[in-house]
C-alpha cells in the first residue's frame, strides 16, 4: 500500500495531476488482501466512473445556468444513490457515488463557462482513475496472488492435522470458529477469474476445502475410541499432501493404506487424498440466490430515513459553505456521505474513527509544513515524507477491521494539508479549512442521527442472534447428511462474526455503565464456546454414535426454545449449559441496551 501510494504521488507530481491527496485515498480504499480483488474493483470501478462523469455532465447541460435546478438535482441524486446503498447489495460503494455526483455538481457551480466545466470534469476523472491503473499494474506483478494464498491456508490446515496426530494435545490448539471455508473459496474463485490458476487445480482445491476442515473438526472433537490407529502414519500423509498443495503438485504419489473400519479419521484422510488427487467435491445443497435489492427495499422504512436524513445532512453543510462563500470547508459535505450510517452505534463509531483520524494526520501534516517541508528541496524528499507517514497508516488499515478506518483518515488528512499542488508549498490556511469541515461535517452528521431520527442497533441485533442460533440448529442436525464439516456453514460463522461488529457499535450508542462491556464479552464468549461445542458434537453425531447423536438432539431441542424464548426477558435458562449460558448472557446485553437507550 505504501508503494502504490508513493508511486500515485509521484505520478501526480510528473504529470501535474491534481487532488493528489484523493488519488491517495483511493489507494487506500481500494487495496485489499489479494491481488485479484484490488484488480477486479479497480477495473469495475474504472467502468463505473466514466458513468457517473456522463451523468454530471448531463445535469451540467440542465442546469448550468439555474443554480436552483443544481440544488434539486444534488438532492434527487443524492437520495437516490443513498437509498440504493442502504436497500441493495451496493452498500459502502454507493455512498462514494452520491459523494462523486453531489461534489461534481457542486463544482458546476464554480465555473464560469462550459469549458471551465468540462476541463473541472475531466480533470475529476483524471485524478480518479490514475490510481486505479497504478493499482492494476502493481498487483499483477507484485500483489500477494489469491492462488498462493489458498494454497498456503490449505497447507497450514493440513499441517495442523499432521501436529494433532503427532501429538493429541495439539487438538486443543484447533478453533473451528475459525475455519472459513468461505474465504478459500474466494481465493480459488478469483485466481481463476484472473487465468492465474487452471480448472483442474481449483477443482482440486476447492474439492479439499471442506475435507480439510471436516478432518480439523473431527479432530477437535476427540472421543477416538479406536486405539490400532497408526496415527504417526496419518500425521505423515497429511505432510505429504501439505507439501503436495502448497507446490502444486497435480498428484501426491502413492495413495496411502486403506482405512480399517470404524476409522473415522482414516476415512478423512484418505477423503482428502482423494479429493485432491481427483478434484471431485462432495455436491452442495442448492441454496437460493438473493437478488441486487434487499428483501425488504420497498417494505422497510429505515431505507428511505437513512436516505433521507443523510441528504439532508450533506445538503445543509453545502449550503452552509456556500452562503458563507468559504469553500475550504467542503469536506464537510464528504464527511457527510461517508460517516453517515444507518443506527446510532454504527455512525458514532464511524464518525470517532474519522475524527481521531483526522486529528492525528493533522498534526503530522502540521508539523510536517512547518518544521520538514521548509528544509526539502526535491521530489525525492517528498516522497520520503509521505511513504514515512503512508506506511504507519496502512498498518492500522490491514490490522483490526475494528480501526481500520481511522488508518485510511489519517492518510487522507496529512496528504490534505502536505500535497498542496505540483510544488512545496508551506500553507496553512489550506489545511485549517480542511480540518474544519471535516469536524463541523462530524458535528452535523452526529447531530442529525442522534436527534432528527436515531435508530438503534438493537434489533439488528436480535435478527443476527436469531440467524445465529438457527445455524447452530443446522450444526447439530446433520447426523443423517455425513461428516459436518463437508458441508457449507449453515451461517453460524458469518452471524457470529456480524454479532461482534454489531455488539462493537452498540458501545457507541448514547448511554452510561461499564456493564454493557461485560455484557458484551460474555455475550461474545458463550457463543464462541456454543459454535465450538456445537460443530464437535455435529461431527461425532455424523458417525452415529449413540452418545453424540443423544447429545445433538438434546442440544437442537435447547436451541429450539432458546428461539422461541429470545424475546422473552423473564424466561428461565434452560437446556444445556452451552445454550443457557448464551441465552442468559443475550438477556442481560439486551435488557441494559434497552435500558440505556430508552434513557437517552
Amino acid at each position: 500500500m505504501t508503494a502504490v501510494s508513493v508511486l500515485v504521488v509521484l505520478t501526480s507530481m510528473t504529470f501535474k495531476v491534481p487532488e493528489t491527496a484523493v488519488s491517495v485515498f483511493l489507494v487506500l480504499f481500494l487495496q485489499k488482501p489479494d491481488s485479484a480483488t484490488t484488480v477486479l474493483m479497480s477495473i469495475a470501478l474504472s467502468v463505473l466512473l466514466p458513468t457517473i462523469v456522463g451523468i454530471i455532465f448531463a445535469a451540467a447541460i440542465l442546469t448550468l445556468d439555474f443554480p436552483q435546478a443544481r440544488v434539486a438535482a444534488m438532492v434527487l441524486l443524492s437520495f437516490g444513490i443513498l437509498w440504493l446503498a442502504s436497500a441493495s447489495k451496493l452498500g459502502a460503494l454507493g455512498n462514494t457515488i452520491g459523494l462523486v455526483l453531489a461534489y461534481g455538481l457542486d463544482l458546476l457551480g464554480k465555473g464560469n463557462n462550459g469549458e471551465l466545466v468540462t476541463r473541472g470534469l475531466l480533470y475529476a476523472l483524471q485524478f480518479s482513475m490514475m490510481p486505479l491503473a497504478v493499482l492494476v499494474a502493481f498487483n499483477l506483478p507484485f500483489g500477494r496472488h489469491p492462488e498462493r494464498l489458498a494454497r498456503k491456508a490449505l497447507a497450514d490446515r493440513l499441517r495442523l492435522a499432521a501436529a494433532c496426530f503427532e501429538n493429541p494435545s495439539r487438538a486443543d490448539d484447533i478453533r473451528v470458529v475459525d475455519l472459513d471455508d468461505g474465504a478459500i473459496r474466494k481465493l480459488v474463485r478469483l485466481a481463476g477469474l484472473l487465468g492465474r490458476l487452471q480448472r483442474t487445480s481449483a477443482a482440486r482445491l476447492g474439492a479439499l476445502t471442506p475435507v480439510s476442515r471436516a478432518l480439523l473438526i473431527r479432530l477437535a472433537a476427540g472421543g477416538d475410541a479406536q486405539q490400532t490407529v497408526d496415527r504417526a502414519d496419518l500425521g505423515a500423509r497429511c505432510r505429504d499432501l501439505a507439501q503436495a498443495v502448497e507446490h502444486g503438485r497435480p498428484t501426491i504419489g502413492v495413495a496411502g493404506p486403506a482405512a480399517q473400519p470404524g476409522d473415522a479419521l482414516g476415512d478423512l484422510v484418505t477423503e482428502a487424498e482423494d479429493a485432491f488427487a481427483s478434484g471431485r467435491a462432495a455436491p452442495k445443497p442448492k441454496t437460493a440466490k438473493s437478488g441486487f435489492l434487499k428483501p425488504d427495499a420497498f417494505s422497510n422504512p429505515d431505507h428511505v430515513r437513512y436516505a433521507l436524513k443523510t441528504t439532508f445532512a450533506a445538503m445543509a453543510c453545502y449550503l452552509i459553505y456556500a452562503i458563507l462563500d468559504w469553500p475550504g470547508i467542503h469536506t464537510c459535505m464528504i464527511t457527510c456521505f461517508v460517516g453517515s450510517l444507518l443506527t446510532v452505534g454504527e455512525t458514532n463509531r464511524k464518525l470517532v474513527l474519522r475524527l481521531s483520524g483526522c486529528l492525528i494526520g493533522a498534526t503530522l501534516g502540521l508539523a510536517t509544513l512547518v518544521y520538514v517541508l521548509p528544509h526539502i528541496d526535491g521530489i525525492t524528499g517528498l516522497l520520503v515524507v509521505v511513504a514515512a507517514v503512508v506506511l504507519p497508516s496502512a498498518w492500522v488499515v490491514v490490522g483490526s477491521e475494528r480501526i481500520s478506518y481511522m488508518g485510511i483518515q489519517i492518510a487522507f488528512a496529512f496528504c490534505l494539508c502536505v500535497l498542496q499542488g505540483f510544488a512545496l508549498k508551506t500553507d496553512l490556511t489550506v489545511a485549517r479549512d480542511r480540518i474544519i469541515g471535516i469536524v463541523f461535517g462530524d458535528l452535523v452528521i452526529f447531530l442529525v442521527a442522534t436527534r432528527l431520527y436515531p435508530v438503534p442497533i438493537l434489533p439488528e441485533l436480535e435478527a443476527t442472534v436469531h440467524r445465529f442460533l438457527a445455524g447452530i440448529r443446522g450444526l447439530v442436525a446433520r447426523e443423517e447428511t455425513g461428516p459436518v464439516g463437508q458441508h457449507p456453514d449453515p451461517g453460524a460463522v458469518e452471524a457470529l462474526e456480524r454479532l461482534r461488529d454489531q455488539i462493537d457499535a452498540l458501545a457507541y450508542e448514547p448511554g452510561d455503565g461499564p456493564e454493557r462491556t461485560r455484557a458484551a464479552t460474555d455475550i461474545l464468549d458463550a457463543g464462541e464456546r456454543l459454535y465450538e461445542r456445537a460443530a464437535r458434537i455435529g461431527s461425532l453425531a455424523a458417525e452415529h454414535r449413540p452418545p453424540a447423536v443423544a447429545d445433538a438432539r438434546a442440544m437442537a431441542a435447547a436451541v429450539d426454545e432458546a428461539m422461541h424464548e429470545a424475546d422473552d426477558p423473564e424466561a428461565p435458562a434452560r437446556g444445556g449449559t452451552d445454550v443457557a449460558g448464551f441465552a442468559e448472557a443475550w438477556r442481560t446485553l439486551r435488557s441494559d441496551a434497552a435500558r440505556r437507550h430508552a434513557h437517552a
